[in-house]
């Protein structure tokens, strides 16, 4: 008896404790751009973000944003930031979140690298909601972030 009830706290924490691992707070990681200048940006998903993505199976859908509105979205993102001008579309990229885990598949994104001026690019990320994710400058070396993905 007492190893049964042993048994069932030690499953409930650990059902707690993968729950808390994927709790609300969590990012994945995307993508990481160094600027001519020195800026770095980093682009981190949030999972309690990512859960209200619509899923894509490119295979036998048409993708949630088209290319044209996803474009759109980012030159106007990249206009606001940047300032005034068009920018040249030097790479456009449709991303997976590379992950094996099921709950994971048919996430998709759109990475975009823009030339800003003369060898410099600035990266956008579109969202298959048709939102811009928001780059985030790196965390210290002393933040729990930086040392969890050494």
């Amino acid at each position: 008896m007492r190893t049964t009830r042993a048994l069932i706290i030690l499953s409930i924490l650990l059902i707690g404790l993968a729950c808390h691992a994927r709790g609300e707070d969590e990012k994945i990681w995307l993508y990481a751009q160094m600027r001519r200048s020195g800026e770095t940006n980093e682009f981190w998903l949030p999972v309690s973000r990512l859960k209200r993505l619509p899923r894509w199976d490119p295979l036998h859908q048409k993708p949630p944003v088209s290319l044209t509105k996803a474009i759109q979205t980012a030159s106007k993102w990249l206009a606001a930031r940047e300032g005034g001008g068009e920018r040249g579309v030097d790479e456009i990229t449709i991303c997976s979140l590379h992950s094996d885990e099921q709950q994971f598949w048919h996430f998709f994104y759109y990475r975009f690298i823009f030339n800003t001026r003369p060898f410099d690019q600035a990266a956008c990320i579109v969202l298959m909601d048709g939102t811009v994710l928001e780059p985030e400058p790196p965390p210290s070396e002393s933040t729990p972030a930086r040392q969890k993905h050494k």
